[in-house]
């Protein structure tokens, strides 16, 4: 009797000693790890064949492992190589009994270590949870330094009584998100108006859009934001705080949102004063009046969050009616930092959901909220809010306007 499978592990990078390697039998099924009796010669992605014959195959600690192996009674194959299957950490402990020992690789993840290198005590952190990062200290890599942005990172799943980790195989396992940056200069005036109460911010990136009667809109900095601000550069303002008062952008055919992880929002508290009027560049009716007060430094808030519209169609409302098409439920995901300084730009960092669990443990429930990933929407909300005391919630004083000056989309 004997097992056939890719060799996943990689001992030339000395993050596994060299008679031990992990090998795999198909794509998203659990691996084994194969401990042989002398060193062996196998390297990545080779395929191998081994005779269990008078060896030892047992759990230890849950994880499953074929130990005492004879060296001569393996041999090289011909197989096709193991794809890691690409998730999240939520997706991972619902299911690792199941991918125990396999090839996997975490979606935009932060790597946070004790000591700035791939050595000491690592996590790696994603949208859902968490989850240690294996490197041995003789490991070829453990003396590089960690990546301060976020990666994809690859490795081997090891769950040792229920807790999961990641061994990554070498260097090459980490790898940087690419992003494309929208920094609203390059602006499309197209002779068309989107409908219903949207109003349309194309540039030659994305196309966004914005609400006629909140925000956002797009205009020249106002006179009070010169000092921080380019010169004849126009920016997306989001003037109220309302749920409706967002820059959204759609899935489109110049920025494909299908399988973006992270979003960056350069942001700030405009520094506008009194009755001031917001007006959208592009058309007549855009046009959106504020009583902006004084901002408060250290006590008023300048915030902004990332919201998912997700298709309510054919779900029951609170009066036990179905949804027509058409109909949207915007979910909060995240919040910015509260940041109490207006006329400075600020970068608050936000994580995508990559899987439905994803989406699960953000606390959606919605029965289309695996549909988002097909056609995937996202809205910036204005978040600030007035803590001084003796303002009201009337919508004449509490608002604080705010302009983004970039924003940039991991993939």
């Amino acid at each position: 009797m004997a097992i056939k499978g890719s060799v996943i592990s990689d001992k030339n990078a000395k993050n596994i000693d060299d008679k031990t390697l992990y090998v795999q039998q198909g794509d998203n099924l659990e691996g084994i790890r194969v401990v042989f009796k002398e060193k062996h010669a196998y390297s990545i992605d080779d395929a191998v064949e081994i005779n269990i014959y008078n060896t030892t195959l047992s759990k230890a600690n849950g994880e499953l492992a074929l130990t005492d192996v004879p060296n001569e009674q393996a041999k090289k194959i011909d197989l096709e190589k193991i794809a890691p299957q690409i998730t999240s950490l939520a997706y991972l402990e619902a299911n690792k009994d199941k991918l125990d020992g396999s090839l996997v690789t975490i979606n935009a993840g932060m790597l946070i270590s004790s000591t700035n290198n791939l050595n000491g005590d690592i996590l790696l952190k994603d949208i859902s949870g968490e989850i240690e990062v294996d490197i041995k200290t003789d490991a070829s890599f453990a003396k590089v330094e960690a990546p301060k942005d976020f990666i994809d990172l690859t490795g081997i799943l090891r769950v040792i009584d229920g807790k999961m980790s990641i061994a990554p195989r070498n260097l090459a396992d980490f790898n940087a998100l690419q992003f494309v940056t929208d920094d609203f200069t390059t602006w499309e005036f197209p002779n068309v108006h989107l409908s219903g109460l949207q109003s349309e911010l194309f540039t030659s990136i994305a196309n966004w859009y914005g609400d006629r009667r909140y925000g956002a809109i797009k205009q020249l900095a106002d006179k009070n934001d010169a000092n921080f601000t380019q010169a004849n550069k126009l920016y997306p303002y989001i003037p109220t705080d309302s749920m409706y008062s967002s820059l959204g952008v759609n899935n489109n055919n110049k920025l494909s949102l299908k399988g973006v992880k992270v979003i960056k929002v350069t942001f700030a508290g405009s520094q506008a004063i009194g009755y001031t009027e917001f007006s959208e560049i592009s058309r007549t009716d855009g046009l959106i009046r504020v009583n902006v007060l004084p901002f408060t430094t250290n006590v008023d808030e300048i915030k902004v969050g990332l919201a998912l519209p997700i298709s309510t169609e054919g779900e029951k409302d609170e009066w036990g009616l179905t949804t027509p098409f058409g109909q949207n439920k915007n979910y909060l995901i995240a919040a910015s930092e509260a940041y109490k300084e207006n006329g400075k730009f600020f970068t608050a960092t936000f994580l995508i959901p990559t899987t439905l669990e994803d989406i699960r443990a953000l606390g959606i429930e919605s029965e289309n909220a695996s549909q988002w990933f097909e056609n995937p929407i996202i809205e910036i909300i204005n978040l600030s809010s007035r803590k001084t005391s003796g303002i009201s919630t009337s919508r004449d004083d509490r608002h604080i306007p705010i302009l983004i000056d970039k924003v940039e989309f991991g993939f």
